[in-house]
């Protein structure tokens, strides 16, 4: 045989061998990831949600929320239910962990009172994972973050906020504590 060859026909055999595809190697990893950043959120909530109504005034509610995987694991998806200022209020947010480097948390949310498509990034700084999205609205430049506390055991602190002047000053949209739900 000629030089060369008889590796390159090793590899052929090994690649033929039964075992794991690169393509279920490729989705192992990507559920790995999102397992071992944000598996903790996991779980059937409830919420107790404070939405900013006004300056000095909050509404307060109650709600459900669903966090579980999707995509063989690549994503979470969380389906929140409840009310805002007495309304029926739900969201939609697709959580992944497979991001840039500079975003490697990403959260794709919508919700039912306007149906905006949004995108926050971003990673853990310390104890607290923090997402962030650039827009533009009505004209002016708006930073929107979802800041969220480690889960302990009994459930974790979620609050979002926006700033209008390049983070020097920020209001405090949602202050939401999420608890494990019993189960029934």
């Amino acid at each position: 045989m000629r030089r060369g060859v008889r590796p390159l026909a090793l590899l052929l055999a090994v690649g033929l061998l039964p075992g794991r595809s690169a393509a279920a190697q490729t989705v192992d990893a990507c559920a790995d990831s999102v397992a071992s950043a944000l598996g903790a959120l996991r779980g059937e909530w409830e919420v107790e949600a404070h939405f900013r109504d006004g300056p000095d005034r909050w509404d307060s509610t109650r709600a459900v929320s669903s966090i579980r995987p999707d995509l063989q694991g690549c994503l979470l998806r969380e389906d929140y239910r409840g009310t805002r200022y007495g309304e029926p209020y739900a969201f939609l947010a697709l959580w992944g962990a497979n991001g840039l480097p500079d975003g490697r948390i990403q959260r794709f949310f919508s919700h039912s009172r306007h149906g905006i498509l949004g995108l926050a990034s971003g990673d853990f700084r310390g104890d607290t994972l923090v997402l962030e999205e650039r827009l533009t609205l009505r004209g002016r430049p708006l930073i929107q973050q979802v800041l969220v506390t480690r889960l302990t055991a009994e459930g974790f602190r979620q609050v979002n906020r926006r700033s209008t002047d390049e983070g020097r000053s920020w209001t405090e949209t949602l202050r939401a504590v999420y608890r494990r739900a019993e189960p029934r």
